[in-house]
């Protein structure tokens, strides 16, 4: 005898095992003697906790008490006689005399998966289960064995209920992010156009005051542009909303754009920032919005916890011909304690308003989400005093090979 199961989620299949195992021993015992059945083993029918019916055709001619529960009467006679499929829901009952005429001319199981029954109390119910052809009283029968599923049935309608509402509110959610996106981001750079045009309008030379002014209104404007953009790229990713567009990008490209921009903020320091250039072969393929991400969020931070000496910009390939990316400062350096806590959301070195160094904690975190995106290990070498080396391996690059 072979069974098909017809669901797969833990609870179930455990669940269709017993009636099967229960399912195959009834079978067993009433194909060798019907008499033996009711004068010994109708206890074990009794006994069963899964609803079991007897059919002569469609007839009901025997019911455990689970069945009668099942058909919302209050004893086994009144079932008697009642034909099965009355109590099939419109819907199924062409499926229930199908299933049933196969099992009388072929002697085939049937497996019996959701189908709906309207009880005497007028109640719908779910059931599912296994029917097969037997001798009962030296005439053929059917042995049906029932399970309810109606709890089931309801809990799947209760999560996809859930998982509709779930999805609502994921559209919700990247709507809102699209639209601060835009509110934010548009206005902020709006102004920094509008201050830029000032400065050359306003401004006759670097000694004048109005020079200092404008330093400070970019400085200002750029830091909120750029926790605005941690806030927005930490939100779109935990709720996996960002949208890469991978494609074929000259890293060499971005960070001599990155080099370009940031080379007034470290002059500003006193600190020299340096693109060395070491292999001619500096495409990979990626998302080019991430990319620089972290190459801006890495270089910034370079500089922020640099006080005096150099930052190197490091493009290289190792003997593999791995592409690699180096960031290496004489900055503060990491404490060992606070190295593996680095890519964590909202922590850094220093905490509290009295830190010596601005920042919302969300800057590595966002990092390392962008490297696993586009498949890169990084890894950081520090400790406090000595400054950082930052690495960044494309495994991408090495899996194209």
């Amino acid at each position: 005898m072979k069974l098909t199961r017809v669901h797969s989620s833990s609870f179930e299949i455990q669940s269709f095992l017993f009636i099967e195992k229960l399912f195959a021993v009834m079978k067993s015992i009433f194909s060798k003697n019907a008499e033996i059945i009711i004068s010994q083993y109708k206890h074990l029918i009794e006994l069963s906790p899964e609803p079991i019916v007897i059919l002569e055709e469609d007839k009901i001619i025997f019911v455990n008490k689970p069945a009668v529960i099942l058909f919302g009467e209050e004893n086994e006679k009144a079932l008697i006689n009642q034909s099965m499929i009355d109590f099939v829901e419109a819907s199924y009952k062409n499926k229930a005399r199908e299933s049933l005429a196969k099992i009388i001319l072929s002697g085939e199981d049937s497996i019996i998966a959701d189908v709906q029954i309207k009880n005497l109390k007028s109640e719908l119910r779910y059931i599912q289960g296994i029917a097969t052809e037997i001798f009962f009283d030296n005439k053929k029968a059917i042995l049906v064995m029932l399970r309810d599923i109606s709890e089931m049935k309801e809990r799947e309608k209760e999560l996809k209920q859930i998982a509709e509402e779930a999805q609502k509110v994921e559209q919700l959610k990247s709507q809102f992010l699209a639209q601060m996106s835009h509110e934010i981001r548009s206005p902020l750079h709006a102004m920094m156009i509008a201050i830029n045009l000032l400065e050359e309008e306003l401004t006759v030379d670097e000694n004048d005051t109005n020079s200092n002014y404008f330093m400070v209104i970019k400085s200002a404007s750029r830091r909120i542009i750029k926790t605005v953009d941690l806030i927005l790229n930490s939100a779109e990713l935990t709720s996996n909303l960002y949208k890469p567009i991978f494609k074929e990008v000259d890293i060499r490209t971005i960070l001599s754009q990155l080099a370009a921009e940031y080379k007034n903020t470290a002059g500003g320091k006193g600190i020299e920032l340096r693109l060395k250039t070491l292999t001619k072969h500096s495409k990979t393929i990626g998302d080019e919005y991430s990319l620089t991400q972290i190459f801006s969020n890495l270089i910034d931070n370079a500089i922020k916890f640099t006080m005096e000496g150099k930052i190197d910009l490091v493009l290289r390939r190792d003997s593999e011909f791995n592409l690699i990316v180096e960031i290496i400062d004489t900055g503060v350096g990491i404490s060992r304690d606070y190295l593996p806590k680095i890519f964590a959301e909202f922590t850094q070195q220093e905490n509290g308003y009295n830190r010596g160094y601005e920042g919302t904690g969300l800057g590595m975190a966002v990092v390392k989400k962008f490297c696993d995106l586009n498949d890169i290990d990084i890894c950081i070498e520090s400790s406090v005093g000595t400054g950082t080396i930052v690495s960044l391996t494309f495994l991408t690059d090495r899996k194209e090979r």
